[in-house]
């Protein structure tokens, strides 16, 4: 079968498609673009390496992994390592990969990664990803390079910016003031980024890179849409987490999906809509609690303008 691109082996309940595929000689020769292997209970993660790396994982740009319950952080890890050129990547249901996991998938496939979904991925806390950055943010907020946190294509004047930078740092001091170990949670998203550079490095040098690879580019730089509905779990407090994503990110996402998350801030709402403003088409943050202030609403639709899908529907009371 040297000419299959695409190849849908999901819910193979009854045989392990690892021993059907990934052992024979029919897959050895093509080069797949697109994986699916979704709903597959029998597979696990020394099965999903062994048929990525049968596949010819390095040309692979597209890979369904949802339902996938036995996948943990170091097969994500091994997968990742032989699929340098992923585009779109689904995670839904995958309950027992991490932070850490996820980390590895934004940062070492941070030039070419445009989808992502990690919904229902319950074993996934965002802050411990992602708060390492916080203060880095708030600094450079505070300091004469404001212009710093302001996204590349920033439409507006004088008044829009300091709302865009009052919102961002709002957001941020409320991330930090809602965790009680925020002081551990740092820490480990400090320890989380130091590996991501160190493997980045590793896999730069197995792939024939150049040395200036492990430096370009930011983690989830090139997505275009993302799903984080349901992930997580209910205590973990996500306030925060869209922006510095969003911020990440320079205004490249075209579809949010936030649904089942009630603690997301409608100031994360501003900073994304500021940062994606050109290019944000549908938006579902149906789940959302915590409404605009009739003051700070105007900004927060104004930042939405050309928004063409919007689910509010959470939204109690105005």
């Amino acid at each position: 079968m040297p000419n299959v691109k695409r190849v849908k082996l999901s819910s193979a309940t009854r045989f392990d498609v690892t021993n059907h595929f990934a052992e024979g000689a029919c897959l050895q020769t093509v080069k797949l673009e697109y994986l699916d292997v979704s709903e597959c209970p029998i597979l696990d993660n020394e099965g999903i390496k062994r048929l990525v790396t049968t596949c010819q994982g390095k040309v692979i740009r597209h890979l369904d992994l949802s339902g996938c319950s036995k996948l943990i952080d170091d097969s994500i890890a091994g997968t990742i390592a032989f699929c340098q050129n992923l585009e779109c990547i689904n995670l839904a249901g995958a309950v027992n990969v991490t932070s850490f996991g996820i980390g590895i998938i934004a940062y070492i496939c941070r030039r070419t990664l445009r989808c992502l979904s990690l919904r229902e991925c319950v074993g996934v806390d965002l802050p411990r990803l992602l708060m390492c950055h916080s203060d880095e943010l708030i600094d450079l907020a505070g300091s004469e390079d404001d212009h710093r946190v302001l996204p590349p294509n920033f439409e507006g004047d004088d008044n829009d910016r300091r709302l865009y930078i009052t919102a961002l740092c709002s957001v941020l001091v409320q991330m930090n003031r809602v965790h009680d170990n925020v002081a551990d949670i740092l820490h480990m998203s400090q320890r989380y980024m130091a590996s991501f550079k160190k493997l980045d490095k590793k896999w730069a040098t197995i792939w024939g890179s150049s040395e200036e690879r492990s430096s370009e580019g930011r983690m989830f730089g090139q997505l275009e849409n993302l799903d984080l509905g349901y992930v997580g779990t209910e205590d973990i407090r996500l306030e925060g987490c869209l922006s510095i994503i969003a911020w990440l990110n320079e205004g490249r996402l075209k579809q949010v999906d936030l649904e089942g998350l009630t603690t997301i801030s409608h100031f994360d709402i501003s900073v994304l809509g500021s940062t994606s403003r050109n290019n944000l088409q549908r938006l579902n943050a149906s789940s959302m609690t915590d409404l605009p202030s009739a003051h700070s609403s105007c900004f927060f639709f104004h930042n939405l303008k050309n928004i063409s899908e919007l689910d509010l529907s959470g939204y109690n009371h105005w």
